[in-house]
Formats: structure tokens, sequence, C-alpha cells
């Protein structure tokens, strides 16, 4: 059944240079020379009779033949690495890319649970907004992205539906009477496709629309650093409901009218489809839709 295989290194040189569209990119991961990429693919074509990409002057591009040999040959190596991980004793490494806001203001306080509760793996945090290619960027294991706009071809799974509400810190609250008297702080949103989400949203909702031109409004790049200004008294945020639980919890923040709630996007958990099916990635989805049900639940 096996006999006729190509060789190894020739299937992960066509495998990585279709995913990366470049044989210099795929020489790169593979620790080889871009002429050895070449060579590989080259044999590969002669050994199936068929033009596995078409060269041009600058660029390569993968052709159907390619495309679909590249993909089982993923498959099949993604399923050789699932089995070997799940099997293989010691220390495993699972890493994480998150948004900034969501790592420091949720997750990063909820990681000595998972540890305690997985003590096999060593998780190492990244923080990023941009879109998530998990096809390219091999290193990275699970990423937890907000909004709508998400790459194709992963697999994904819904954590949470967002509300934002108004919060302030107790004694802030306690010194203002009015809404006139407060400074207001929201985030500067700069992802595209996300809600239009700032203080003149909840003053309509709210019913208050003159204080769109009157209130004093500052705002800040980073949904965490908007937090972090509440949580110091210097004015009423505009904040994720779930990003600031536990400061609610805590005491350190405050509702201020929580019936007026402005609807937001979605946080998703994404990975490659191979991936997904890894005891490590199974065991993180596991217990972060958990953790994530009981803040939405209130337990």
């Amino acid at each position: 059944m096996f006999q006729n295989l190509p060789s190894l290194a020739a299937l992960r040189a066509l495998e990585a240079a279709v995913r990366l569209g470049s044989f210099r990119d795929a020489a790169g991961e593979l620790s080889v020379s871009p002429t050895a990429i070449s060579h590989h693919i080259k044999t590969l074509e002669q050994n199936l009779g068929v033009a596995l990409f078409v060269r041009g002057t600058r660029r390569v591009t993968a052709t159907t033949a390619g495309i679909h040999l590249a993909e089982a040959v993923n498959r099949g190596l993604s399923a050789i690495v699932a089995a070997v991980d799940d099997h293989v004793e010691g220390e495993k490494i699972l890493t994480i890319s998150t948004t900034p806001a969501f790592g420091a203001l949720w997750l990063v306080p909820r990681l000595r649970g998972f540890q305690n509760r997985f003590p096999r793996y060593r998780v190492q945090l990244e923080t990023d907004t941009a879109p998530a290619d998990l096809t390219r960027d091999r290193r990275v294991d699970i990423a937890i992205r907000y909004g709508s706009a998400q790459a194709v071809g992963l697999t994904e799974t819904l954590l949470y539906e967002e509300t934002f509400g108004a919060f302030a810190a107790p004694g802030y609250l306690q010194t203002k009477s009015g809404l006139a008297a407060f400074d207001f702080i929201e985030t500067g949103w700069r992802q595209t496709g996300l809600h239009p989400i700032g203080w003149s949203a909840w003053f309509e909702a709210a019913g208050c629309t003159n204080m769109t031109s009157t209130a004093r409004i500052r705002g800040f790049e980073q949904e965490h650093h908007v937090v972090q200004c509440g949580i110091a008294g210097q004015g009423l945020i505009l904040a994720s409901t779930l990003l600031v639980s536990d400061l609610v919890e805590q005491g350190l923040l405050t509702p201020y009218r929580p019936e007026i709630l402005l609807p937001g996007l979605t946080y998703t958990l994404l990975t490659t489809p191979e991936a997904a099916a890894s005891r490590k990635c199974r065991d993180f989805r596991k217990w972060i839709t958990a953790e994530i049900s009981d803040v939405a639940t209130g337990r």
C-alpha cells in the first residue's frame, strides 16, 4: 500500500510551499535551501506526471493538483503530530494568541486554574488584534479574537456574545451628581468591522442625546487602558461586561445604570481543523468554554 509513496521530505516540501505560497518561505520553515525545495517539487512532478506549480518570473502558484495533494499531506502530517503529542509524556507547550484586553483582563487571571488542572501544559501567550492566520503560522495552537471577520478554513468555537456598559470606581460615583458632572472615557477602536461602540451610542440608548455635544470624552486605543482609568477614579468608562466582570466582583468597579447595554460582537476561539483534534486544544477549549459559561450565568 505504501511502497510507491514519495519521500516524506518531498511531501513536506510540497505542503509547506503550497501553504506558504513560496519556495523561499518553505525553505525557511524547513531549514533547507530554496534549491532543495525546488528539487523536491520537480522530483514529485516527474514521479507523478503532473504539474504541481506554475512557475512565474517572481512567484510560483500551486496548481489544482498541487493544492489537492498538499491538503492531503497536511491532514496526514497533522494527524501524526496529534497522535504523537497525545502519547508522549512530559511537558507540552500550548501557544495561545489573544487580544491584549482579553488576555490582560480575563484570561491571564484565570490561567493558574488551567495550569493546576492541566499541569502537563506550559502556556505561552501572545497578544495581537490582527486576523489570525493559523494556516501559515504553525507556532500558534489557538487564537482568540474579537469581531466577525475571521480567516477562512479555520475551526471556530463561539465563546461569548459581547455587551458593553458604563462603569466607574465606587468612590468616583459617590462624588458626582448627574451625567453633566462626569468625565467620560472610551476605547478608540481601530479594527475594521467593529460596531461603533462609544458614548454617543450610550447617550442615545439612555435617552440623553443632548450630552453628545457637551460631554467631556477621552479616548484610548486599548480597552485595558480605559479600564485602568476607571479603576483609578478618572471617569466613567464604557467597557466590556465580560472583561470587567472580575473587577466588579472585587469591588474595584461599579456598574452605572446597568440596564443600559450596547451590543458588541463575539469572542471566538480559532484553530486549524487538524489542531482542533489534538488533546491540548481539546483540553483548553473545554476549560475556557466552561469558565466563560460560569461568568455568563453568574456562577
